[in-house]
């Protein structure tokens, strides 16, 4: 039996061998693209939903297959992040697990995972419209250069990780066509700081990381001072959004009924501190959908705002 070949002239015992190996490089590269953090994607829906069009089917659609491209490209960004990381997250007692870290998912597969996930998701994107693939692509540059250099500079790190959730959200509205609020935008942003610096802090207050396994950039934050400009986001966020609810834009579009929003975005962001603070939570976004109370404050946020904006 072990004389048996295949059409190709290979064993047929190592058959079985090499579906095995493919199947591990394969669920190698699926778990480096970090699928469980693709929830940040979802902001592709903010313009259809705040546009009050979410029952257009058309549209929806549109959306749909803007997030996949999304989803995919941030796999992409992943994967580049962890290549540029590599040396760090193997002194990393926690990042050192990952598939390229641990050494399971070799550069040559990882390169080649990029570009099988870069290149048709811009073309789809291309089919979507220039403003969409315009988005995309600057998505696309804004990881790069956050990767392999901007991580490293100190606040400029947090400013580009608030940029990429932008890019998102202005994506979304390039889909579709109505584009993006600039009190969106402005909310948005101030959140997506908050939530980078939640990072940064839980990154900088995590135990036994050797400096080899440190971001360079760590070294020039401190708790205090973290802490001091989650402070300044949370309230800016809160401000921001609250002013949003009584502006003139907001009463025109929903009435005045926008502001029955505020108490659940108020305790959410409070509750997010205090994970950060006293649960040392905050590495990744991902607490925003693991926590129960704060999972319960944003489905009747966005219960409550679907109320306003559609009836």
């Amino acid at each position: 039996m072990g004389n048996i070949v295949g059409p190709k002239g290979e064993r047929m015992s190592e058959i079985p061998h090499q579906a095995a190996r493919g199947a591990a490089v394969l669920g190698a590269v699926w778990r480096s693209m970090r699928p469980r953090q693709w929830t940040k994607n979802l902001l592709v829906f903010a313009p259809i939903i705040f546009s009050g069009q979410l029952w257009r089917y058309e549209l929806l659609l549109v959306n749909a297959i803007a997030f996949a491209v999304l989803c995919a490209l941030s796999g992409c960004a992943y994967i580049l992040n962890d290549l540029a990381d590599v040396v760090e997250d193997q002194h990393h007692p926690a990042r050192r697990d990952r598939p390229i870290a641990s050494g399971r998912l070799r550069m040559r597969h990882a390169l080649a995972a990029c570009a099988l996930l870069l290149v048709p998701s811009l073309v789809l994107a291309d089919g979507i419209g220039l403003p969409f693939f315009a988005f995309a692509l600057a998505y696309v540059v804004t990881e790069c250069a956050y990767a392999f250099a901007l991580k490293s500079v100190v606040i400029v790190d947090v400013c580009v990780i608030a940029l990429a959730y932008e890019l998102r959200l202005m994506a979304g509205g390039a889909a579709i066509g109505p584009g993006v609020s600039q009190w969106m935008l402005v909310c948005t942003g101030l959140l997506a700081l908050l939530l980078a610096l939640g990072k940064r802090r839980h990154e900088l207050a995590a135990p036994d990381v050797p400096p080899a396994g440190r971001r360079k950039a760590l070294g020039e934050y401190s708790l205090d001072l973290l802490d001091q400009m989650m402070t300044v986001m949370a309230v800016g966020t809160m401000l921001s959004y609250v002013l949003f609810t009584v502006s003139r834009e907001a009463r025109f579009e929903y009435g005045s009924r926008m502001v029955y929003t505020v108490p659940f975005v108020l305790f959410g962001l409070l509750r997010y501190l205090y994970l950060v603070h006293r649960r040392g939570s905050g590495g990744d976004e991902g607490v925003l959908v693991s926590d129960g109370p704060l999972v319960v404050a944003v489905l009747l946020w966005a219960a409550m705002a679907a109320l306003v904006i559609y009836t």
